[in-house]
C-alpha cells in the first residue's frame, strides 16, 4: 500500500465526500483511478499530487516526494525518505535560527554514512 493513499482519504474527509465518484469529480480524474489511488494500488501523477496538496493546504513538494518514494524500488526508498526529511526540516526552520537544529546535523551524518557505503 502506498503512503499517498492517506492523502486521498484526507481529501474525502475534509470535503465530506461520500464516494470515490465524488472524490474523482473533486480531483478531475476518473473514478477507477481515484479508487486505485485511495486504496494504495496506484501512485498519483505529479499534477494530481499538486492538486491534492492545494486542496489540503500542504506544500506540494511534500506530496511529490512521497509519490516518488512510493514509486521507487525498495533499495531506493530510504533515499527518498531522507529527501523528505530534509525538505521537512527546511520548511520548518525559522527564518533566523539562533542554532543549527540537531535534526539537520543528524541528516548530514546519515547522508555522509550512506555515501561512504556506496
Amino acid at each position: 500500500m502506498f503512503e499517498t493513499a492517506r492523502f486521498m482519504t484526507e481529501v474525502k474527509d475534509r470535503y465530506n465526500l461520500s464516494s470515490d465518484y465524488a472524490l474523482a469529480d473533486k480531483l478531475g480524474i476518473a473514478q477507477p483511478e481515484a479508487n486505485l489511488i485511495r486504496r494504495g494500488l496506484k501512485v498519483p501523477k505529479p499534477e494530481l499530487c499538486i492538486k491534492i496538496a492545494n486542496l489540503l493546504d500542504k506544500n506540494p513538494v511534500e506530496l511529490l516526494l512521497i509519490a516518488q518514494k512510493d514509486k521507487a524500488p525498495a533499495r531506493a526508498k530510504e533515499y527518498w525518505k531522507l529527501a523528505l526529511t530534509g525538505v521537512d526540516v527546511m520548511l520548518h526552520v525559522p527564518k533566523r535560527p539562533h542554532y543549527l537544529p540537531k535534526k539537520v546535523e543528524a541528516i548530514g551524518r546519515e547522508l555522509r554514512q550512506l555515501e561512504s557505503q556506496t
